[in-house]
């Protein structure tokens, strides 16, 4: 009996699998798009780890690549989302320390089509790493056009580290 149920259960999952195509859109009536934006100018805040060197970075050069679905417009003034970023390249310090910047950041919300030039508003982990130090932790990403704007703000250190 219970070799039976298991193998219903899996015919089930396998009709279920089949019946949702490869690449289908997570949102009814989505379409997917990608683009990229560069970092000028670049704001980024690490005040969650206030013995990082790289409190008030000299050079920011960021890109970020955003990539996802964006669903059908309802009521006339909205669309839901769901992008991902990923987000490279360089901060350096006053002291001219470079670091190696990266991070990946999630934005599964809803947009007002009233504001055009916001192209991701989400939450991921960044990570910077140089010769004076490493900060790994949750942060916020907002991206703009208009012109391009990138904001990463660390909400929470992991690992807040000066060599």
């Amino acid at each position: 009996m219970k070799v039976r149920m298991l193998c219903l259960l899996v015919a089930l999952c396998a009709i279920f699998v089949s019946a949702t195509p490869l690449g289908a859109a997570p949102l009814p009536g989505a379409s997917r798009d990608s683009m990229t934006l560069p970092s000028s100018p670049t704001f980024l805040d690490t005040s969650a780890c206030p013995s990082f060197p790289t409190t008030t970075p000299l050079d920011v050069r960021l890109d970020a690549v955003i990539s996802g679905w964006y669903g059908p417009v309802f009521d006339s003034f909205f669309q839901q989302v769901q992008l991902d970023a990923e987000v490279s390249g360089t901060v350096t310090t006053s002291s001219g320390a470079t670091y190696r910047a990266t991070g990946h950041f999630v934005d599964n919300g809803v947009y007002s089509l009233l504001v055009q030039d916001l192209r991701f508003e989400g939450a991921g982990t960044f990570l910077l790493r140089g010769p004076d130090g490493i900060m790994l932790g949750q942060a916020t990403l907002r991206a703009v056009t208009g012109p391009n704007e990138l904001q990463i703000a660390f909400t929470s250190a992991t690992v807040c580290r000066s060599h």
